[in-house]
């Protein structure tokens, strides 16, 4: 919130403006809560059905620590045992119900997690797979402060997983094996199209860590946690702080591995994922008071607007009260860009006057 007072004597003001201290700003998120459907399915998901996101229209890309491809899921979770004929992963969970909306996004670890796609087998072993975004128009300040909300689900062991394009089957997943909630500095998405996936970001270019939270907190099985990560300045050295300057943000969201039996799947779900950045410095204005046309009707408060913006007005006539304590005239005055006027009666009294900014509902 913004606010600029005017101190007024008779009908001429001298003006003066101060302002509340700087506030974190929300970053967008692209498909923060899975709701933007893909072209296959533009209405959304039915009930228990599942598909494949795709990057270019959905924003959340794959990562993976080797060259494998990728898996990452939005699913409208299901109440009932039958799912969809077409609904690949998890028909049912979370009571039918998502955090937000009606999806959820999955990341999902595969069966054949310990090969490349040739058949090769060793060191290609993962620890986990994630839905990612690359936000290229955030650029990384390490004098900030970034914080990453996410609601993280744990879904139910027993929830049925069939093909894309045959009956759920009565196969279970595997436990629970847990969650990573990552914000990053750098990060590259492929454009090749390695293993037959493109649009993934691989380990050699997945970027730097900057904050995360690794599986420390609890979820109940068919539940959601709400989980925040947070960079605070100081969180790195001064050489990291001079090489990530200015790189993209990331973030990732991560199912880790059943580590005993790297050939089983684990998923976790996730919603509402939110990212507050940089402060915004609050823009003074100049709040300018004149006698009204008619002088039997007061002065006009007139100040420049901003479409998106309401205004509130406040008077009181001892400036060292609390702003808190102050009276209040108006409020929610509509923008009416690009200039406000308000007229204020002329009660004898000298008065001063706060002008409120705040993003319109």
């Amino acid at each position: 919130m913004q606010k600029n007072i005017i101190a007024s004597a008779s009908f001429a003001a001298a003006a003066f403006v101060t302002t509340l201290p700087a506030k974190a700003a929300p970053i967008e998120v692209p498909n923060w809560n899975f709701e933007v459907p893909n072209g296959s399915f533009p209405d959304g998901l039915v009930d228990g059905q599942s598909a494949y996101m795709i990057p270019s229209q959905q924003s959340w890309h794959h990562y993976d620590q080797y060259q494998n491809g990728g898996t990452n899921i939005y699913w409208n979770p299901g109440s009932g045992a039958g799912g969809e004929a077409n609904s690949r992963w998890a028909n049912v969970g979370f009571g039918g119900n998502a955090p937000e909306g009606n999806h959820v996004g999955l990341a999902v670890t595969r069966w054949n997690d310990d090969k490349l796609p040739d058949g090769t087998t060793g060191v290609y072993v993962r620890d986990f797979e994630a839905l990612c975004q690359v936000l290229e128009d955030v650029p990384f300040d390490p004098n900030e402060t970034y914080t990453l909300t996410v609601k993280v689900g744990h879904l139910p062991k027993g929830a049925v997983e069939g093909g894309s394009d045959t009956p759920p089957t009565t196969q279970g997943l595997p436990e629970w094996n847990g969650y990573l909630v990552q914000l990053l500095a750098g990060g590259e998405e492929t454009t090749d199209n390695v293993g037959g996936f493109r649009d993934t970001v691989y380990a050699e270019n997945g970027g730097t860590v900057i904050a995360e939270d690794d599986n420390t907190v609890t979820i109940a099985a068919n539940t959601f946690e709400t989980i925040t990560v947070t960079y605070t300045p100081g969180d790195l050295t001064p050489e990291q702080e001079t090489s990530l300057a200015g790189l993209p943000v990331q973030i990732r969201l991560g199912a880790y591995e059943d580590p005993a039996d790297h050939s089983t799947k684990s998923i976790a779900a996730f919603d509402e994922v939110t990212l507050d950045g940089p402060v915004t410095p609050a823009v003074p204005f100049v709040v300018t008071i004149t006698p009204a046309v008619d002088p039997n009707t007061g002065y006009d408060l007139q100040w420049p607007s901003k479409s998106g913006m309401t205004y509130s007005v406040l008077t009181s006539t001892d400036l060292t009260t609390p702003i808190e304590s102050w009276t209040i005239v108006a409020t929610d005055l509509a923008a009416s860009s690009p200039q406000n006027t308000y007229n204020v009666a002329a009660d004898g009294v000298r008065r001063f006057y706060v002008v409120e900014e705040t993003p319109a509902p």
